[in-house]
């Protein structure tokens, strides 16, 4: 039941969201007012104030919270029994109140906050910055089956740095990590945030074109691997790029024969003297 609230909640848009938080306190206030000040309903105020907190931003959670405290704290003034308490009483309650729903709000947030923040790391290469290899595959599995379902092209680059291996045992490791880092960032500048990329091993990138056809893979293609050897000869390492890019006017359903056929055109241009580009359309 709450796995499909939570479902529910996360698709909603953020428009929608409000209403419904909005609605919640209404509701929630009238009740309030109605049973008096002898039936305490303040747990069910935490309903909005944990929705706002947990879908929306931080400072939406510290709103909902106050609103929700002002709305008890004009509700229970009005009922009979707490007319004969003083002001002074009645501000303290409502402070009370405040605090505790700002705890809870905050509490919220940062746990949403830091869960989604593992979902990344999860997912992310810890040192370029892109996707995992297992993201990659996931994320790009799905591309591929909407290309499949709306017969779009789709191309896939698979991207090699040449002789990195000499350039670590040469320099170090903190300086092969470096040039990936560079590298990754470059390519995380290039792509259109349609583009999908990822770190499939130690050296080899894979980069996920949808809806990009021959004409517009080979520009992309080209464009990468200029800026790539810009960027590597700013730095004076002694590395170069071998690129293979496969594109599919219809998509295949396997994404690792799509990923393979890149990386077989990729080691054609290694065999070939390597640093260079070379296409392939299906």
């Amino acid at each position: 039941m709450i796995g499909l609230a939570t479902r529910f909640l996360s698709r909603l848009p953020t428009k929608v969201l409000a209403l419904l938080i909005v609605g919640f306190v209404c509701i929630i206030g009238v009740v309030d007012y109605l049973t008096g000040f002898d039936v305490s309903v303040s747990f069910f105020y935490l309903i909005p104030i944990s929705i706002a907190a947990w879908y929306m931003r931080r400072s939406v959670g510290v709103y909902v919270s106050v609103a929700c405290a002002l709305i008890w704290l004009v509700t229970n003034s009005l009922t009979p029994s707490t007319r004969e308490l003083s002001l002074s009483v009645q501000m303290w309650n409502a402070g009370v109140r405040l605090g505790f729903f700002l705890v809870v709000s905050n509490l919220l947030s940062s746990l949403h906050l830091s869960i989604e923040h593992e979902k990344m790391l999860a997912r992310t290469d810890y040192l370029t910055g892109v996707q995992n290899s297992r993201a990659f595959y996931e994320r790009a599995g799905v591309e591929l089956a909407r290309a499949r379902r709306y017969h779009r092209p789709v191309s896939i680059a698979y991207i090699d740095l040449d002789n990195f291996k000499e350039l670590n045992d040469r320099f170090g490791h903190s300086i092969g990590d470096e040039a990936l880092l560079a590298i990754g960032a470059t390519m995380l500048q290039q792509i259109r945030v349609s583009d999908l990329i990822g770190r499939l091993g130690g050296d080899e990138f894979a980069l996920l074109l949808p809806e990009a056809g021959e004409e517009e893979a080979c520009k992309a293609g080209e464009r990468l691997h200029e800026r790539l050897t810009a960027e590597i000869a700013r730095h004076g390492w002694s590395i170069s790029i071998s690129m293979g890019i496969m594109t599919c006017a219809d998509a295949p359903s396997d994404i690792n024969w799509l990923v393979m056929e890149a990386d077989r055109l990729m080691y054609s241009v290694k065999r070939s003297g390597k640093n260079a580009v070379r296409y392939k359309s299906m």
